[in-house]
């Protein structure tokens, strides 16, 4: 026989053995061996035939029979006279309860129309997500549903109806996502409304009377338990968006997918095909799924079967709801169900478009909004609230979307000269979860300026039962009434023009009188002030604020005294809707934003004093209640540096005198750069922003083209004005600003100043960088330009001119800019790239090849053309970070300008398109608001702008980023973008990752601003405004001195003790002198690398220019200086132990030098050996943390490799210096002697050196480590810095012998007559060990 045949025969038994285990009978047999059977039942016949030849496993038809809740399978047994088994004498069909609705709702018939219900097994408190998906709302004409409810012994169900944010006389709401969310539900009376101030929700009160169903409506407790019932029509039954292609979902289930999709198509981690049980228990589910998204379901399908069946699969026709076994190799589709994840954030961003007068929408990812209609658009809801009960539909018209349809722009209108309050939401398929876009206060003009205001109002006779609008309307216009009768009742209101009253809460309710907050559009007749906005300009002019802030103080005050007319005795509430008002000592303030006084005050934790302006929309604007007692305050004269950028604005600085000011601020930073504090950032901030906006209004204007002769109007001093210097001197500050303190930045975060100085930077750099660097229109030879500043050449600007390329470039060694003329000559982006060249070697122009300094030393950046690969961009070896505008987009960007520029409808022409890249080297501007982050940059952070245009983009903008911390490659990492709060990710999305190098990325952006590379983790810092950073700094300068001092101190002691054994040899040859030597070598060590080597600057070098290996050099040689050191103390504390303890036999052993030497020198190379080998890294300080700024272990390898050892040794030598102090006091020496003086000044003097020799001073450390208190830190500066100094006052100064030995050195030196007795200069008196 030929092998391969009995090989396959095997094959072929193993298989029939294998089904046998699975079915019974154990033989496979042919099917058509067994005649067709029947069996039957009371209401169907069973038909059991061999349909497919080759498969003898069979499942009844038409009908499939079922026993005991799961389907029966037969197979033929040729053994058994070709009978089927197992035998089957009944069967039963599966039953289906309903013929239109779902499985899992209650179906029931409505005026011959199927109702779908789904109600609560039992009686709940009000669960609002209950109903989502449905539509109806119960009504009293419902009189078919509340019969049938009546008949299920349903009396009390809840509605979707309830208050928003539970406040008491808030009107109510339909809460059911899609055409009628938030729409005000009016079936109240206005009685019934502020009667009910604790029922925020609605409930149906089922009766019937007479046989007729009665329903009464009313405001229900939430707490109460009432059925939860809700009603689907069966054409609103199916969500639209979503699934995947040829998938679909229930309207109320809507991110579980039923749909199709072929065999051997690997199926998602979230997809899987649905069982033939699943298949029966949502059959009818599953049909209203397909028919509405047009699915075609007439063919087999694959389910997954209850058992599994050789050389076959089931399957089931749909449209037949028939069953059967089919052959394997027949290629069929598979039934599948799919849990969409949450893989895509939907985002929504609301903006003002002052110059067009409407608002902007941008929607991310909309796909995954859910919705009844087949347009996603519709299930997008935007709001504008007028008044009290009035919540008014925002119409949306699309304007743009990109091709992926993952990013939606559309417009909305302002609907009135009233300030409204807009919003959009929408719920996401994800369980319903609700985006909401910021809210936005905005009217279509500005008349006049908005005040809030209680007012009671008396109901003059008794609430009809009409609707809330009807009588709110009528509220209004008495109260509006009442206001210009007022007015008219004195003549000192002449001036004040009063109209427009909207009431806006329901405050109280007390029998027959309400209170109300309103609000009034108040303007002076005499005021020629031009309205604006304060969040519309950030570069508002002083001079129009001042006069509109005294304009809107006389109608608050007119206001206040018009009311107070009215009702005497109401507390004065009246509040603008924008801006807190001047109060003492605080300015106008807009409502979210923080104010400091206008007198100097600083507190102790380095921050002006300050105050934030409280409120919203509906209640007004209000100071919080901090507290501006001038206790507080430091002294002045501390802060002599604060003070002084204090005055220069108080003094106005920034516009009598810019020249002046930006020098005065670039000196202060160069001299007082590590000294400064919070309150420092603060008031430069506003100086910077004020001298940027002064130089934009006087000398630039026409969109920032800068104007050579200004007009009569400009003060002398702006006549002549150096524009080109002062800009320099911007960027100098700028690049000093980015070496602060990383905990100053944060500590001024409070009060925004980071974000302010950020803002003010990328505005300078788009509106005057732009022109004074722009390009010129020619092809000249690139020329270079490079400006120094002679006091500190690490300032050093270069502005490179690249006219071949239209490129105009700034660099400083912490930002460079470019600017980007794409006309000239087809580029419009940049690129970084790691490089090994270095800075003084010659850049390759004819490569477009130019290195950097500073924070980029080693690197070198190269100019992206227009038609340039994303993907050859991307697999560069070295990339670091790099963009550009794609010749597609910069196409529709042109279209738009031009469009833009012949709409003589619009107000000012766009400028072509210019790009304008800024790169920085740190994150030190972009400080999140709260609090506690969960992620860090890694790498430079880029920024894109386009002056002139909008930042959102018509089409996907490529950036490519790099991790180059590569510790981090495990964590998640992602591309974000800054948006002045936090780092955020709409709008971004992460393309693919370098085939070369899996820590670089592709991100597709759609709107223009920094960008940068995260990672999950918590690196930065908190806020907290209780640290007193005032005395933090103090009591720094103040350790920081004394630290000086003790080393300089100290170095000194150990330079006298190697004096002494280079000039004596008969000292140094002393065993006890050898071992002071060792100590005091290492002493020196340790201070030498500390003072003069690893020193921050020189560890902030080595960080910034990558050069680790250098800083794990001189962090692994301080670590082994400090091991060292101890191990000498605890061979001084052995030896002090021979001494006063075993006194008989005190010798020491032989070769004591030598074994102590191999131990006090190699001993501490063990530890230091480890963390090389296991942590080398450990030695390198993390960027963000400034808690650890030199080269030094951290993390597990500090307490590990430092302080283990350490406290090994301090816990050691502690127990031997008891041990010698106890011994020394119950000595019979100590009994004799103890009332002598010499004995106890020579026990103080022991202790005090045992203190020092023995290494306790670290202790203080330890203490100041686990943050025992600043008296630790002066202890452990005072102590530990002074030990070889200390050494040098005991061994040598102190020392009988080593002092006479001196005295006669000297003597000798300078002639004079020795009158010592060499006797005694020979007697060894010398302190010893």
């Amino acid at each position: 026989m030929d092998p391969q045949t009995s090989i396959s025969k095997i094959v072929y038994l193993l298989i029939v053995a294998a089904g046998a285990t699975t079915f019974e009978p154990i033989k496979r047999t042919l099917a058509n061996e067994c005649s067709t059977e029947r069996t039957n039942s009371s209401n169907a016949t069973f038909i059991w035939r061999q349909s497919h030849p080759g498969l003898d496993f069979v499942i009844s038809e038409p009908d499939v029979c079922w026993q005991n809740n799961s389907i029966v399978v037969r197979q033929c047994d040729a053994e058994a006279n070709k009978t089927w088994k197992p035998a089957v004498e009944e069967c039963e069909t599966f039953r289906i309860t309903n013929s239109k609705c779902p499985e899992d709702l209650t179906e029931e018939s409505i005026n011959g129309k199927s109702m779908c219900l789904k109600i609560s097994e039992k009686r709940q408190r009000f669960n609002e997500t209950y109903c989502y998906g449905s539509s109806h709302i119960l009504k009293s004409y419902d009189k078919e549903l509340l019969r049938i409810l009546l008949r299920k012994n349903i009396d009390r169900i809840w509605l979707p109806v309830k208050r928003i944010e539970n406040r008491a006389f808030n009107p109510y709401f339909i809460r059911l996502p899609g055409v009628r969310w938030n729409k005000l539900y009016d079936e109240f009376t206005f009685g019934q409304h502020i009667a009910s101030a604790d029922n925020h929700c609605v409930g149906a009160y089922l009766s019937q009377v007479q046989d007729v169903p009665q329903i009464k409506i009313e405001p229900t407790n939430c707490n109460d338990n009432l059925h939860a019932v809700c009603f689907f029509s069966c054409d609103e039954l199916v969500s639209k968006n979503g699934c995947p292609q040829n998938f679909g979902a229930l309207s109320y289930r809507p991110n579980e997918c039923y749909g199709m999709t072929w065999e051997g198509h690997k199926f998602p981690q979230d997809m899987r095909m649905l069982s033939v049980s699943e298949y029966y228990e949502k059959q009818n589910a599953l049909r209203i799924v397909f028919e509405d998204h047009k699915i075609p379901f007439g063919d087999n399908v694959e389910v997954r079967g209850t058992k599994e069946v050789p050389g076959g699969r089931w399957a089931i026709n749909m449209s037949k709801n028939q069953l059967s076994l089919i052959p394997v190799n027949q290629r069929i589709r598979s039934l599948c169900l799919e849990h969409v994840p949450i893989r895509k954030d939907v985002e929504m961003t609301l903006r003002i478009e002052q110059e067009d007068d409407m608002l902007v929408l941008t929607v991310y990812n909309k796909f995954y909004i859910w919705s009844l209609n087949s347009k996603g658009d519709f299930t997008i809801y935007c709001f504008a609230m007028a008044n009290y009960g009035e919540l008014s539909k925002v119409d949306l018209q699309k304007f743009w979307e990109n091709e992926s349809q993952t990013k939606t722009m559309y417009k909305l209108d302002i609907m009135s000269d009233n300030p409204r309050q807009y919003w959009c939401e929408a719920h996401t398929i994800f369980g319903f979860t609700v985006v909401r876009s910021a809210r936005i206060v905005t009217a279509r003009r500005k008349r006049g300026h908005h005040f809030a205001f209680h007012i009671d109002y008396s109901l003059k006779k008794a609430i009809l039962p009409n609707p809330i609008r009807k009588y709110i309307k009528l509220f209004t216009n008495d109260i509006e009434k009442m206001l210009k009768a007022q007015r008219t009742s004195d003549t000192k209101f002449d001036n004040l023009l009063v109209g427009n009253v909207r009431i806006m809460d329901i405050l109280q309710v007390e029998s027959s009188q309400l209170q109300f907050i309103c609000h009034v559009t108040v303007s002076l007749k005499s005021s020629l002030v031009e309205y604006s906005s304060e969040s519309s300009q950030s570069f508002e002019d002083e001079e129009i604020i001042r006069s509109e802030t005294q304009v809107i103080v006389l109608e608050r005050n007119l206001l206040k005294e018009l009311i107070l007319g009215m009702q005497y005795g109401l507390p004065q509430t009246v509040r603008s809707t924008e801006y807190c008002v001047p109060e003492h000592q605080w300015p106008r303030t807009a409502v979210g934003q923080t104010a400091t006084p206008s007198t100097f005050c600083l507190q102790k934790n380095g921050l002006p004093m300050f105050r934030k302006c409280l409120g919203q929309f509906i209640e007004g604007a209000f100071w919080d209640n901090r507290s501006s007692d001038a206790s507080q305050c430091t002294a002045k004269t501390e802060h002599i540096i604060t003070e002084d950028l204090f005055n220069m604005d108080v003094m106005k600085f920034p516009k009598k005198n810019p020249e002046r000011a930006v020098k005065k601020m670039r000196k202060i930073l160069e001299h007082n750069l590590k000294a400064l504090i919070p309150a420092d950032v603060h008031y430069l901030a506003k100086l910077i922003r004020k001298t940027i906006k002064n130089l934009v209004k006087h000398r630039f204007s026409n969109g920032g083209n800068l104007q050579n002769y200004p007009t009569a109007t400009y003060d002398t001093i702006w006549q002549h004005l150096n524009v080109t210097e002062i800009l320099l001197e911007m960027d100098r500050i700028y690049n000093y600003l980015m070496r602060i303190d990383r905990k100053v930045l944060h500590s001024s975060l409070v009060l925004n100043s980071t974000n302010i100085l950020l803002d003010t930077f990328e505005y300078m750099m788009d509106v005057i960088s732009v022109n004074v660097l722009q390009p010129a229109d020619s092809l000249d030879p690139q020329q270079k330009t490079t400006v120094k500043i002679d006091l500190d050449s690490d300032q050093e600007i270069d502005i490179i001119d690249h006219k071949a390329f239209g490129v105009v470039t700034k660099s400083t060694n912490n930002f460079v800019i470019f600017a980007i003329n794409p006309k000239i000559a087809n580029v419009s982006g940049v690129a970084l790239f790691q490089s090994d060249i270095d800075e003084g070697d010659e850049e390759d122009d004819s490569d477009n090849v130019y290195m950097l300094r500073g924070a980029f030393s080693k690197m070198h950046y190269r100019f992206l053309f227009a038609n340039q690969s994303v993907s050859d961009l991307l697999n560069e070896e070295n990339i670091i970070i790099g963009t550009f505008v794609p010749e597609t987009l910069w196409r529709r960007l042109n279209e738009i300008s031009s469009f833009s520029n012949r709409n003589k409808s619009l107000p000012a022409l766009r400028p072509e398109p210019l790009v304008v890249v800024k790169i920085y080297s740190n994150d030190k501007f972009f400080q999140q608001t709260d609090g506690q982050t969960e992620s860090s940059i890694l790498g430079k952070i880029i920024s894109i702008s386009i002056p002139g245009h909008d930042n959102d983009l018509p089409e996907v903008l490529p950036l490519v980023l790099t991790n180059t911390d590569y510790e981090l490659d495990n964590e998640p990492q992602y591309c974000s973008y800054w948006n002045y709060k936090k780092w955020a990710k709409d709008g971004l999305i992460l393309l693919q990752r370098s085939k070369l190098n899996n820590n670089t990325i592709l991100c597709g952006c759609t709107h223009l601003t920094p960008f940068a590379y995260l990672v999950q983790g918590s690196f930065n810092l908190s806020v907290d405004s209780q640290v007193e950073f005032v005395v933090t700094k103090i009591h720094q300068n103040a350790l920081n001195i004394i630290t000086l001092l003790g080393c300089s101190l100290s170095v000194f002691g150990v330079i006298g003790i190697f004096v002494t054994a280079c000039t004596f040899r008969s000292w140094r040859q002393k065993p006890n002198s050898k071992v002071l030597l060792q100590l005091s070598a290492a002493i020196a060590l340790q201070m030498i690398l500390f003072c003069f080597v690893n020193t921050t600057e020189h560890a902030h070098h080595l960080i910034a220019n990558k050069i680790f290996p250098s800083c794990i050099a001189i962090g692994a040689l301080l670590h082994y200086s400090i091991l060292v050191q101890f191990c000498w103390m605890i061979i001084i504390a052995y030896l002090q132990f021979k001494r006063y303890v075993q006194v008989f036999g005190n010798t020491r052993p032989q070769r004591f030098f030598i074994k102590s030497t191999l131990l006090g020198w190699g001993m501490p190379t063990i530890p230091v050996a480890l963390v090389l080998t296991f942590d080398s890294n450990s030695y390198i300080p993390h960027a963000n943390d400034s808690n650890n700024p030199i080269c030094y272990p951290t993390g597990r390898s500090l307490y590990i490799g430092v302080v283990m050892p350490i406290s090994l040794v301090i816990l050691t030598n502690l127990g031997i210096f008891v041990v010698v102090i106890f011994n020394i006091i119950k000595s019979p020496a100590g009994s004799i002697r103890h009332t002598e003086k010499s004995f106890a000044l020579s026990q103080i003097r022991l202790l005090v050196l045992l203190f020092f020799l023995l290494g306790f001073t670290w202790i203080f450390g330890l203490m100041t480590a686990m943050g025992a208190g600043i008296a630790f830190s002066y202890l452990f500066c005072l102590t530990a810095t002074l030990q070889g100094f200390i050494l040098f006052i005991y061994f040598i100064l102190m020392d009988p012998t080593t002092r006479r030995m001196w005295c006669g050195y000297l003597r000798r030196w300078f002639h004079l007559k020795d009158i010592s007795n060499n006797a005694s200069i020979m007697k060894d008196t010398t302190q010893s060990y």
